[in-house]
């Protein structure tokens, strides 16, 4: 921990960069503390601010739900955000001296737990579809970005960067589209997939549902909440995903008695059966 401290981070890049080491163990939060090289960031954020001024122009071909206030506002937010990243790279000069990410000689990123990852920001038309995420993200995220666009552009490709997660999706369909953003962006971008729009309207469709709200009332949601379009997608995300499960992974596991699970039915306590009661009242009132 010792290493990533202010007095101690440039003599540990500089002994990175100058010895021939097989694997660098590192945390996420030490792995953040590395700056990115400043042309390189400078190049996505202005690539990702060409994508909000891109939306916008759509939007005013638009009328009515896609051109509300508060989707102008969200990409507004998002393209402030970006321009102060920008301004931040030309102020910033207290660690000109440390060397860069892509200056101490990294060839591949193993990123374990990478669902730490997944919270990264993305441009989009869509309004007032709940489950989508914060298309903000954070600035783990967008460090990590930086990071595998350093090691594709040095490979000249999409390889440099190996992501493992027991969870690689788990909230949203959002996380799918991130997956394939961060991993797979030559691949997209031949496609035609260089928005999060145009990859949603291939591949997954919107569905319009009564729900319940907290306070009892019933409100209409509308969210994606299923694939379409399943084997062309499968096929695209089995290109970088090696799915290990059950079925092809050689783990020792306890032996089950009689080779079945037991399922063992234990009563309820007289305070477990009163709260089941008052839970029946609740729901039918």
């Amino acid at each position: 921990e010792a290493d990533f401290s202010k007095e101690n981070r440039k003599k540990l890049l500089s002994t990175i960069q100058n010895n021939d080491w097989d694997l660098i163990i590192i945390s996420h939060e030490q792995f953040g503390a590395i700056p990115q090289d400043k042309e390189f960031h400078k190049g996505i954020i202005e690539k990702e601010i060409e994508e909000i001024e891109a939306a916008f122009l759509a939007l005013e071909a638009e009328s009515g739900e896609a051109a509300s206030r508060k989707l102008i506002q969200g990409l507004t937010k998002r393209k402030e955000n970006l321009r102060a990243k920008l301004d931040e790279l030309a102020d910033f000069k207290k660690d000109d001296e440390l060397l860069s990410f892509k200056d101490i000689g990294i060839d591949h990123l193993f990123v374990d737990e990478s669902q730490y990852f997944k919270n990264l920001a993305y441009t989009t038309r869509i309004n007032r579809v709940s489950g989508l995420g914060n298309p903000l993200g954070s600035k783990r995220s967008y460090n990590m970005l930086v990071a595998a666009r350093t090691l594709q552009a040095f490979h000249g490709g999409d390889k440099g960067v190996t992501f493992v997660s027991g969870t690689p999706i788990s909230n949203s369909l959002v996380e799918m589209y991130l997956l394939l953003k961060y991993l797979r962006p030559k691949r997209m971008q031949e496609l035609g997939y260089t928005t999060f729009d145009a990859w949603v309207n291939q591949f997954a469709i919107k569905n319009r549902e009564l729900e319940f709200t907290v306070a009892g009332g019933i409100k209409e949601k509308t969210r994606f909440r299923e694939f379409v379009n399943v084997p062309e997608l499968s096929l695209l995300y089995n290109e970088v995903a090696d799915v290990r499960n059950e079925h092809n992974l050689t783990i020792e596991r306890p032996s089950i008695r009689g080779g079945k699970p037991t399922l063992v039915a234990v009563k309820q306590s007289e305070a477990q059966q009163e709260w089941t009661k008052r839970i029946i009242q609740f729901a039918e009132q």
